[in-house]
Parts: structure tokens; C-alpha cells; sequence
């Protein structure tokens, strides 16, 4: 006489280990599945068919893990009913399904970097950067290889992302190349400052990726602040694309009038500080203009002043009187 085969949870789940490619042809016996696609590693797209025994009951469980070598896919063929699965290059997904009494259906969204490691995409130089999304953390790197021209990102997001996975872009320009938020980002164009670094985090709403935070900055609040060297006459056109700017008007004494007139920065944010030095070979003064709101500084001969200003976001204005110095 044959001797029945106890299933879970009276007895243990069952395992089935797929290939690395190919259609996989599974037969469900028992009330608890593994169907393990991490010993054997995709190198090609699978799809798992199903055949389920006419024992299994309504709530019986199925686990199906697998890892990837690069983006290959993972087909929910027959009688499994859910998306499909985009990998990544190394990364291990495990979802659970649950049998409704026709078909398995998911029981919990799959989960990847929240157990693993974010995907990584590098961008090149220049031009439109076609990236796919197929993990709930990505980073998109854009310092690695910085920005010679400007770029845009475009993105196809994977069936697997769920609202809420989140997506990092950090950038480095060499001058002020552009960063275009192109196809599935809902963002403004980010435009870049000679040699720094930015990064931006932003999240998954079921349709795009918006921003979750202001852009930050590498600048002053984590290197040197900016230093602009005034001439000793006439117009001083200073454009202030940090958050701590130095105008450096004592190095070269004024031997005439001078106006400081700012071109300010998209990056720069309320809060940003300049600070002016000026000095003067006899009574020449220093007009603020474009950008600054202040009175006129009448110099003293020989003499050396400091003013601090505070960004208001529109223009800088006095953080306190001007101090002679000496």
C-alpha cells in the first residue's frame, strides 16, 4: 500500500529549484511551496508555469525566490497571476503568493533592496541617460563620470516598483551644465555650478518620481567658500553661486568708485551669506547694485571695512552695519 505524502503544515514545504533559463514546469503537491531561483542564477529570462494538484486548498502558500546576473526577467506564467519581475545585475527578490483556489496570486509586494543592495546606474558624460528602474532604492551616479555637456534622464520604470521605492541622483558638472528631468521624473531642470557636487533624493508615487527634499549642494557648508578679487575701479560684476561668498575689495585698494553688481544663482538658497571687504585710497565709494540692497559706503583714506549680508531669496541685504577694521 502506498504511504501518503504528509503536507504542511503537518509535514515539511516542499522545494523546487529552477533552471537558469527558460520555461520552468512546476507541479504544486503541497500546501507550502519554495521555488528557489537563487541557487541556479538567471542568465536568461524564466517563466514559471504552473501545475496545481487538486489536494491543495485554498491558502496554500507559495515563496519564489530569485536572483538575477543582470536584468533578466521572471514571468508569472501559468496560473500565477502578477507582474513581471525586472532583476538586477546580482540581486535576489523573494515574494510570497497565496492560492485563491483557481491561482496564486501575490501576498506581499517582492522585496529587494530593502534586503539587499540598492541598484547603482552610472551615467556618461553627456547626452540622454536611458536608465531602467527595476529596484525600489536606486542610486544614479552622475559624479563618477561628471557632466561635460548637459544631460538628461530618462527612465522606464519597472512593473515590480511600488509607490513609494525612492531613487537618488547625485551630479557633478564641469561648468554649469544643465540636468533635464526627463521621462517618469517630474522635476525642474537643475543647473550645474563649475566643479561641485550635488545630490537629490526623490520618491515613487505609482506614476512618476518626484523630489522628496531640496537639491544639496557640496559648496561651503561642506568645502571653502568662494572668493571673488575686486579691481580698483568701476563696475564689479560678481555672479555668487555658493552659499558663502567672500568679495575681496581690500587686496586691491579702490582708487575710484566702485559698484558690486551680483548675478545670483538658482542654487544659491535663503540663508546664503556674503561677506565684502573694501578698501579705499582716499573718500571713493562703493555703491551696491544689482542683487544688494544697501546704502552707499563712502570711504575713508587708507581705511579697510566688513559688511556682512544675508540672501533674503531675491537679494542679499545688510546682516549688520559695515565695521572699520584698522
Amino acid at each position: 500500500m502506498a504511504t501518503a505524502t504528509l503536507k504542511y503544515p503537518w509535514g515539511a514545504a516542499t522545494t523546487e529549484t529552477m533552471s537558469a533559463t527558460g520555461t520552468q514546469a512546476i507541479t504544486i503537491n503541497n500546501n507550502k511551496t519554495v521555488i528557489d531561483g537563487v541557487t541556479t542564477q538567471a542568465t536568461g529570462n524564466r517563466t514559471i508555469d504552473l501545475t496545481i494538484n487538486s489536494e491543495i486548498i485554498a491558502g496554500a502558500e507559495l515563496i519564489i525566490t530569485n536572483k538575477t546576473a543582470a536584468t533578466e526577467t521572471l514571468t508569472h506564467g501559468t496560473l500565477i497571476t502578477a507582474p513581471v519581475i525586472i532583476g538586477t545585475a546580482g540581486g535576489t527578490t523573494t515574494q510570497s503568493y497565496e492560492y485563491d483556489g483557481a491561482v496564486f496570486r501575490p501576498s506581499g509586494e517582492a522585496e529587494d533592496a530593502v534586503g539587499s543592495q540598492a541598484t547603482t546606474s552610472a551615467m556618461t558624460a553627456t547626452g540622454a541617460q536611458a536608465i531602467t528602474i527595476a529596484n525600489q532604492r536606486t542610486i544614479i551616479d552622475g559624479v563618477t563620470t561628471e557632466a561635460t555637456a548637459s544631460r538628461t534622464i530618462n527612465l522606464t520604470i519597472g512593473a515590480s516598483i511600488v509607490a513609494g521605492a525612492t531613487i537618488l541622483v547625485i551630479n557633478q558638472t564641469n561648468a554649469a551644465e544643465t540636468l533635464v528631468f526627463g521621462t517618469g521624473i517630474t522635476a525642474p531642470t537643475l543647473e550645474g555650478v563649475a566643479g561641485k557636487e550635488w545630490s537629490q533624493s526623490f520618491t515613487y508615487d505609482g506614476t512618476v518620481y518626484r523630489p522628496d527634499g531640496t537639491s544639496v549642494i557640496e559648496d561651503a557648508q561642506y568645502g571653502g567658500a568662494a572668493t571673488f578679487e575686486m579691481t580698483a575701479t568701476s563696475t564689479q560684476a560678481v555672479t555668487i553661486d555658493n552659499q558663502v561668498t567672500i568679495i575681496d575689495g581690500a587686496t586691491v585698494e579702490a582708487t575710484a568708485n566702485r559698484t558690486v553688481n551680483l548675478t545670483i544663482d538658482a542654487t544659491v538658497v535663503p540663508g546664503a551669506t556674503l561677506l565684502i571687504t573694501n578698501q579705499t585710497n582716499g573718500t571713493e565709494t562703493l555703491t551696491h547694485g544689482t542683487g544688494i540692497t544697501a546704502p552707499v559706503i563712502t570711504g575713508s583714506a587708507g581705511k579697510n571695512t566688513t559688511q556682512a549680508f544675508m540672501y533674503d531669496g531675491t537679494v542679499f541685504f545688510p546682516a549688520g552695519a559695515k565695521i572699520q577694521i584698522d
